[in-house]
């Protein structure tokens, strides 16, 4: 029950960073022309594997993404899909 409220939680804030993402992808909104460094993916706990694990740290990711390259969905993709995934494997629990 907790990794299915937490897997809706992770794709609420996916969904709106992605959302934010695209909407200044389209309309503007950042000024910067250089693309910041990506962030490294962080490693999940042993417990957050054993345990089904939530989706925050791939959340995180890829929303560090979405912000180190002003909404560059194409370079976030790679954290896009390893989200994707998550959420799919926490689905199972």
């Amino acid at each position: 029950m907790f990794a299915n409220m937490a897997s809706t939680a992770a794709g609420v804030a996916v969904g709106s960073t992605v959302g934010h993402g695209l909407s200044n992808m389209l309309f503007g909104g950042g000024s910067s022309t250089q693309a910041a460094p990506v962030a490294e993916p962080q490693q999940q706990s042993f417990e957050e594997r054993r345990m089904g694990g939530s989706c925050d740290i791939q959340a995180k990711d890829f929303t560090s993404c979405l912000n180190a390259t002003s909404g560059d969905m194409t370079a976030c993709n790679y954290y896009l899909e390893t989200l994707k995934q998550c959420q799919a494997a926490a689905a199972q629990y």
